[in-house]
């Protein structure tokens, strides 16, 4: 689960990670700093922090190897993040205005992924409506 903190409060990054920390992660979480396995996480939820923590947060995992996956330099409404962990991916968009823009936006998105890295096959959604028929 994505966490990050909003809105107009006075409360800093650090003061956040602390009240999560004290009243609301529990043993129920997947916390430790990288992208895990099925097997690691089973069970469990896996925290990706879109904050900075507390030094006294840090070490809840033990020798200050940090506390959850760390994607604080997640930019806003984008769902891609390249983090110390490895890439992730967490549908972030949420600037619509259009409701039915969404699945255009994505495509457009990967046709555009598909053209800087040279794999974008321009048939093959013509090929793929071709098949349902």
């Amino acid at each position: 689960m994505s966490l990050k903190r909003e809105g107009r409060g006075e409360t800093t990054d650090q003061q956040f990670s602390k009240i999560l920390a004290d009243k609301y992660i529990t043993a129920r979480w997947y916390t430790l700093p990288h992208v895990p396995t099925l097997a690691e996480c089973r069970g469990k939820m896996v925290l990706v922090r879109r904050f900075g923590l507390d030094d006294s947060v840090k070490n809840l995992n033990g020798d200050g190897v940090g506390w959850g996956i760390d994607a604080e330099n997640w930019a806003y409404n984008t769902q891609d993040c390249t983090t110390s962990s490895g890439d992730i991916r967490v549908q972030d968009f949420c600037e619509v205005i259009i409701v039915c823009l969404i699945m255009l936006h994505f495509e457009l998105k990967n046709i555009i992924k598909g053209l800087i890295h040279g794999s974008y096959d321009k048939g093959a959604r013509y090929r793929k409506y071709r098949q349902e028929d």
